[in-house]
Protein backbone atom coordinates (compact mmCIF):
# COMPACT_ATOMS: atom_id res chain seq x y z
CA UNK A 1 0.00 0.00 0.00
CA UNK A 2 1.57 3.67 -0.84
CA UNK A 3 0.74 6.22 1.83
CA UNK A 4 1.09 9.57 0.33
CA UNK A 5 1.81 12.68 1.75
CA UNK A 6 -0.06 15.72 0.49
CA UNK A 7 -0.02 19.76 0.96
CA UNK A 8 -2.45 20.97 3.47
CA UNK A 9 -4.35 23.33 5.53
CA UNK A 10 -4.28 22.13 8.87
CA UNK A 11 -5.96 23.56 11.59
CA UNK A 12 -5.37 22.71 15.39
CA UNK A 13 -7.76 23.91 18.19
CA UNK A 14 -7.20 23.42 21.45
CA UNK A 15 -9.96 25.32 24.59
CA UNK A 16 -8.24 27.36 27.29
CA UNK A 17 -7.93 25.64 30.16
CA UNK A 18 -9.96 22.27 29.65
CA UNK A 19 -7.36 20.29 30.94
CA UNK A 20 -7.67 22.08 34.59
CA UNK A 21 -11.50 22.00 34.62
CA UNK A 22 -11.06 17.90 34.16
CA UNK A 23 -8.40 17.58 37.15
CA UNK A 24 -10.46 19.66 39.05
CA UNK A 25 -13.73 18.18 38.76
CA UNK A 26 -15.20 15.28 40.86
CA UNK A 27 -18.41 12.95 40.90
CA UNK A 28 -21.44 14.54 39.72
CA UNK A 29 -19.23 18.05 38.37
CA UNK A 30 -17.30 15.83 36.01
CA UNK A 31 -20.30 14.05 34.73
CA UNK A 32 -21.97 17.58 33.72
CA UNK A 33 -18.31 18.32 32.45
CA UNK A 34 -18.55 15.80 30.16
CA UNK A 35 -22.48 16.55 29.23
CA UNK A 36 -21.77 19.98 28.71
CA UNK A 37 -18.60 19.26 26.29
CA UNK A 38 -20.74 17.01 24.21
CA UNK A 39 -23.71 19.63 24.25
CA UNK A 40 -21.28 22.25 23.42
CA UNK A 41 -17.87 21.13 22.02
CA UNK A 42 -18.89 18.21 19.98
CA UNK A 43 -22.53 18.79 18.60
CA UNK A 44 -22.07 22.48 17.84
CA UNK A 45 -19.37 21.35 15.49
CA UNK A 46 -21.85 19.19 13.14
CA UNK A 47 -22.22 21.70 11.11
CA UNK A 48 -18.62 21.88 9.88
CA UNK A 49 -19.46 18.07 9.51
CA UNK A 50 -21.60 18.88 7.10
CA UNK A 51 -19.83 21.41 4.95
CA UNK A 52 -17.07 18.57 5.50
CA UNK A 53 -19.39 16.64 2.92
CA UNK A 54 -19.22 19.65 0.31
CA UNK A 55 -15.97 20.62 0.45
CA UNK A 56 -12.81 18.00 0.71
CA UNK A 57 -11.52 18.42 4.29
CA UNK A 58 -11.49 16.26 7.22
CA UNK A 59 -12.85 17.14 11.08
CA UNK A 60 -11.28 15.14 14.17
CA UNK A 61 -11.70 15.48 17.98
CA UNK A 62 -9.74 14.26 20.28
CA UNK A 63 -10.34 15.21 23.82
CA UNK A 64 -10.24 19.02 23.90
CA UNK A 65 -8.73 19.09 20.68
CA UNK A 66 -9.47 20.26 17.22
CA UNK A 67 -7.95 19.18 14.13
CA UNK A 68 -9.30 20.15 10.56
CA UNK A 69 -7.45 19.23 7.42
CA UNK A 70 -7.88 20.57 4.06
CA UNK A 71 -5.87 20.13 0.75
CA UNK A 72 -3.53 22.73 -0.04
CA UNK A 73 -4.05 24.14 -3.45
CA UNK A 74 -4.56 27.28 -5.75
CA UNK A 75 -8.28 25.87 -6.47
CA UNK A 76 -8.66 25.17 -2.81
CA UNK A 77 -7.78 28.72 -1.29
CA UNK A 78 -11.73 29.67 -1.35
CA UNK A 79 -12.41 26.62 0.33
CA UNK A 80 -10.56 27.73 3.09
CA UNK A 81 -11.62 31.01 3.10
CA UNK A 82 -15.00 29.41 3.84
CA UNK A 83 -13.75 27.18 6.15
CA UNK A 84 -12.21 30.45 8.57
CA UNK A 85 -15.71 32.02 8.65
CA UNK A 86 -17.17 28.80 9.87
CA UNK A 87 -14.60 28.63 12.25
CA UNK A 88 -14.79 31.71 13.39
CA UNK A 89 -18.61 31.14 13.85
CA UNK A 90 -17.90 28.09 15.98
CA UNK A 91 -15.40 30.02 18.22
CA UNK A 92 -18.11 32.51 18.77
CA UNK A 93 -20.30 29.74 19.61
CA UNK A 94 -18.17 28.04 21.94
CA UNK A 95 -16.95 31.47 23.73
CA UNK A 96 -20.69 31.86 24.80
CA UNK A 97 -20.38 28.36 26.60
CA UNK A 98 -17.28 29.71 28.35
CA UNK A 99 -15.30 27.88 26.18
CA UNK A 100 -12.29 30.04 24.70
CA UNK A 101 -10.26 28.64 22.32
CA UNK A 102 -6.63 28.99 21.22
CA UNK A 103 -5.47 27.51 18.12
CA UNK A 104 -3.09 27.64 15.32
CA UNK A 105 -3.18 27.73 11.19
CA UNK A 106 -0.14 25.71 9.15
CA UNK A 107 0.22 25.00 5.44
CA UNK A 108 2.48 21.87 4.60
CA UNK A 109 2.70 18.14 4.12
CA UNK A 110 0.47 15.92 5.99
CA UNK A 111 -0.87 12.63 5.80
CA UNK A 112 -4.40 11.83 7.04
CA UNK A 113 -6.73 8.61 6.90
CA UNK A 114 -9.38 7.35 9.22
CA UNK A 115 -6.98 6.21 11.93
CA UNK A 116 -3.79 8.28 11.64
CA UNK A 117 -2.81 12.15 11.40
CA UNK A 118 0.66 12.50 10.57
CA UNK A 119 3.60 14.75 8.98
CA UNK A 120 5.31 18.69 9.04
CA UNK A 121 1.66 20.72 9.01
CA UNK A 122 0.18 19.38 11.96
CA UNK A 123 3.27 19.70 13.88
CA UNK A 124 3.52 23.61 12.83
CA UNK A 125 0.12 24.08 13.42
CA UNK A 126 0.45 22.62 17.31
CA UNK A 127 3.96 25.00 17.83
CA UNK A 128 1.58 28.07 16.47
CA UNK A 129 -0.93 27.28 18.78
CA UNK A 130 1.23 26.42 21.99
CA UNK A 131 3.32 29.40 21.19
CA UNK A 132 0.15 31.92 20.42
CA UNK A 133 -0.31 31.65 24.74
CA UNK A 134 -3.47 33.72 24.79
CA UNK A 135 -7.07 32.46 23.89
CA UNK A 136 -6.77 33.15 19.57
CA UNK A 137 -6.45 31.00 16.73
CA UNK A 138 -3.45 32.22 15.27
CA UNK A 139 -2.14 32.24 11.33
CA UNK A 140 1.30 31.11 10.09
CA UNK A 141 3.14 33.59 8.21
CA UNK A 142 3.33 31.26 4.78
CA UNK A 143 -0.58 31.53 4.74
CA UNK A 144 -0.34 35.44 4.94
CA UNK A 145 2.36 35.51 2.69
CA UNK A 146 0.07 33.32 0.33
CA UNK A 147 -3.08 35.48 0.49
CA UNK A 148 -0.75 38.88 0.32
CA UNK A 149 0.74 36.60 -3.13
CA UNK A 150 -2.17 36.04 -4.84
CA UNK A 151 -3.88 40.00 -3.85
CA UNK A 152 -5.77 38.19 -1.70
CA UNK A 153 -5.00 40.52 1.71
CA UNK A 154 -6.51 44.06 2.24
CA UNK A 155 -6.74 47.03 4.32
CA UNK A 156 -10.57 46.90 3.21
CA UNK A 157 -13.35 45.36 4.52
CA UNK A 158 -15.07 43.50 1.48
CA UNK A 159 -17.47 41.35 1.42
CA UNK A 160 -16.82 37.76 2.65
CA UNK A 161 -13.70 39.34 4.01
CA UNK A 162 -12.34 37.31 6.88
CA UNK A 163 -10.72 39.71 9.26
CA UNK A 164 -7.35 39.02 11.08
CA UNK A 165 -5.80 41.36 12.90
CA UNK A 166 -2.02 41.33 14.73
CA UNK A 167 -2.29 41.81 18.38
CA UNK A 168 1.67 41.20 19.55
CA UNK A 169 4.66 41.15 17.66
CA UNK A 170 4.37 39.75 13.92
CA UNK A 171 1.46 37.43 14.18
CA UNK A 172 -2.14 37.53 12.98
CA UNK A 173 -5.23 36.10 14.63
CA UNK A 174 -8.40 35.30 13.62
CA UNK A 175 -10.47 38.57 14.40
CA UNK A 176 -13.76 36.96 15.96
CA UNK A 177 -15.29 39.89 17.72
CA UNK A 178 -14.88 42.15 13.74
CA UNK A 179 -17.06 39.49 12.43
CA UNK A 180 -20.16 41.19 14.96
CA UNK A 181 -20.31 44.33 12.53
CA UNK A 182 -22.13 44.51 9.36
CA UNK A 183 -22.49 46.98 7.16
CA UNK A 184 -25.29 49.12 5.82
CA UNK A 185 -24.68 52.05 3.12
CA UNK A 186 -21.28 52.00 4.86
CA UNK A 187 -22.59 52.07 8.04
CA UNK A 188 -21.15 49.38 10.49
CA UNK A 189 -23.74 47.36 12.72
CA UNK A 190 -23.12 45.14 15.41
CA UNK A 191 -24.59 42.19 17.26
CA UNK A 192 -24.73 44.01 21.18
CA UNK A 193 -25.66 40.47 22.55
CA UNK A 194 -22.51 39.25 22.02
CA UNK A 195 -20.54 41.83 22.95
CA UNK A 196 -22.51 41.69 26.34
CA UNK A 197 -22.06 38.30 26.77
CA UNK A 198 -18.15 38.35 25.89
CA UNK A 199 -17.75 41.32 28.23
CA UNK A 200 -19.15 39.52 30.99
CA UNK A 201 -17.40 36.38 30.12
CA UNK A 202 -14.39 37.89 30.28
CA UNK A 203 -14.65 39.60 33.69
CA UNK A 204 -15.82 36.86 35.50
CA UNK A 205 -12.11 34.78 34.48
CA UNK A 206 -10.39 37.72 35.11
CA UNK A 207 -12.52 37.99 38.90
CA UNK A 208 -12.07 34.33 39.40
CA UNK A 209 -9.01 32.76 38.27
CA UNK A 210 -6.37 32.99 40.87
CA UNK A 211 -3.82 31.72 38.41
CA UNK A 212 -1.88 34.96 37.15
CA UNK A 213 -0.80 33.06 33.84
CA UNK A 214 -4.66 32.34 33.11
CA UNK A 215 -5.92 35.56 34.21
CA UNK A 216 -2.66 37.40 31.83
CA UNK A 217 -4.79 35.37 29.09
CA UNK A 218 -8.01 36.98 30.04
CA UNK A 219 -5.99 40.62 30.31
CA UNK A 220 -5.31 40.56 26.86
CA UNK A 221 -8.74 39.52 25.50
CA UNK A 222 -10.19 42.44 27.86
CA UNK A 223 -7.46 44.79 26.00
CA UNK A 224 -8.75 43.18 22.83
CA UNK A 225 -12.35 43.60 23.54
CA UNK A 226 -11.97 46.99 24.54
CA UNK A 227 -10.07 48.21 21.55
CA UNK A 228 -12.77 46.93 19.40
CA UNK A 229 -15.38 48.92 21.27
CA UNK A 230 -13.43 52.28 21.16
CA UNK A 231 -12.58 51.41 17.29
CA UNK A 232 -16.95 51.94 17.23
CA UNK A 233 -17.84 54.06 19.70
CA UNK A 234 -18.26 57.29 18.17
CA UNK A 235 -20.53 55.53 14.91
CA UNK A 236 -22.05 52.99 18.05
CA UNK A 237 -22.99 55.02 20.30
CA UNK A 238 -24.24 52.25 22.72
CA UNK A 239 -20.24 50.77 22.76
CA UNK A 240 -20.15 53.08 25.60
CA UNK A 241 -21.89 50.75 27.60
CA UNK A 242 -19.67 47.48 26.53
CA UNK A 243 -16.44 48.72 27.92
CA UNK A 244 -14.64 46.55 30.85
CA UNK A 245 -13.51 48.45 33.31
CA UNK A 246 -9.56 49.37 34.20
CA UNK A 247 -8.72 47.17 31.31
CA UNK A 248 -8.14 49.94 28.67
CA UNK A 249 -5.58 48.91 26.12
CA UNK A 250 -2.48 51.60 26.46
CA UNK A 251 0.18 49.10 25.77
CA UNK A 252 -0.69 47.07 22.64
CA UNK A 253 -0.98 48.25 19.41
CA UNK A 254 -3.93 46.59 17.41
CA UNK A 255 -3.44 46.31 13.76
CA UNK A 256 -6.68 44.99 11.22
CA UNK A 257 -6.44 43.38 7.72
CA UNK A 258 -8.84 41.22 5.72
CA UNK A 259 -8.55 37.89 3.88
CA UNK A 260 -10.23 38.89 0.87
CA UNK A 261 -12.86 36.30 -1.09
CA UNK A 262 -11.86 36.04 -4.49
CA UNK A 263 -9.18 37.41 -6.80
CA UNK A 264 -9.00 40.65 -8.34
CA UNK A 265 -10.80 40.92 -11.94
CA UNK A 266 -7.44 42.85 -13.08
Amino acid sequence: MKYKLEEYFCIYLDILGYSKRIENSRGDELKSQLNNFLNYVVSENKYLDDLGKIIEYKIRIFSDNILIALPATKDTVSDFHLVLSHIIDYQKTLIQSNYFIRGGISKGMLYIDDHTIWGPALIEAVKIEKSTVYPFISISKDIINLFSENNLLSEVNEYLSIPIIKIIEDRYFLDYLQTTIHFENSYPITYYTFIQVHKGLVEYNLKNNKDESIRNKYLLLAKYHNEFCNFYKEKLVPMQNYFIKDYFNTDVIFTRKYLKFSMDDS
